[in-house]
């Protein structure tokens, strides 16, 4: 009788490593360490619905994650708020809709990775839990508030 192992993947009848994923086989290779090793690498990418990019570049190694950059928007938000440039309501609705994101595309996912398609991507996603009658102007406030956030994380990050 063969052994059980705790590794997410199954052994396809192809030799190969495998993992389903949103409904769809995605493989691995056939030695088990680095399909695992793969897998570990390419999951947050997979989950999201995204097709995982080479990781190889260097401009992409010192990019900074989508929750290194969430975090700067806060704090940078707070500090708008104690001077008086913005109101606490503001930081109230972004902090929820800034989590749903990082939830949808990973905390490990770097924006250098981030697609047009992904934000499309997103955008349907945001829209999921939304009533029917609300999903034009929700999912759109939302993904304006995105783009408010991820131009001001870009434009920071280009600064330093």
């Amino acid at each position: 009788m063969a052994k059980k192992t705790a590794s997410p993947l199954f052994k396809h009848p192809n030799g190969q490593w495998c993992k389903k994923v949103l409904g769809k086989p995605v493989y691995f290779g056939t030695n088990e360490n680095e399909a695992l090793d793969k897998w570990l690498d390419e999951k947050d990418h997979l989950l999201a619905g995204r097709v995982p990019r080479a990781r190889q570049h260097s401009s992409n190694a010192k990019a900074p994650t989508v929750v290194e950059l969430a975090n700067l928007f806060a704090a940078r938000c707070k500090n708008r708020v104690a001077s008086g440039e913005m109101a606490q309501r503001s930081v109230d609705d972004y902090t929820p809709t800034l989590k749903r994101f990082i939830e949808i595309v990973g905390r490990e996912c770097k924006t250098a990775d981030l697609t047009p398609m992904d934000f499309a991507n997103i955008k349907e996603k945001l829209a999921e839990p939304v009533k029917r009658v609300s999903i034009k102007r929700s999912a759109k406030s939302k993904i304006k508030e995105k783009r408010v956030s991820v131009e001001w994380l870009n434009a920071d990050h280009r600064r330093r």
